[in-house]
């Protein structure tokens, strides 16, 4: 995997070199793929947009709406995405 990212316009690009498996379609040199490359993931959990989590006094919270106002709630964090971040508790 390369060392750094280029970004360019409003996606980030980054060169990565994979093995293909026996039953991968033949693919011509330099072709180019979209692939999907999953770090860690976990099933059946909670998570939330991560807009909607913020730091206060450098822990997370969470912004949530009860009778009209905005409070925010103590939240222990787990894996997070682009968009999502999952809550362990709170």
């Amino acid at each position: 995997m390369a060392p750094v990212t280029n970004k360019e316009s409003t996606s980030n690009s980054l060169s990565v070199r994979i093995s293909l498996g026996a039953d991968a379609p033949a693919l011509v040199l330099g072709q180019q793929v979209d692939v999907k490359i999953t770090t860690a993931s976990r099933d059946q959990v909670l998570k939330i947009p991560s807009s909607a989590i913020t730091a206060v006094r450098g822990k997370p919270m969470a912004a949530v709406v009860k009778d009209g106002s905005v409070h925010f709630l103590p939240i222990d964090i787990g894996i997070g995405d682009i968009t999502h971040t999952e809550i362990i508790s709170g």
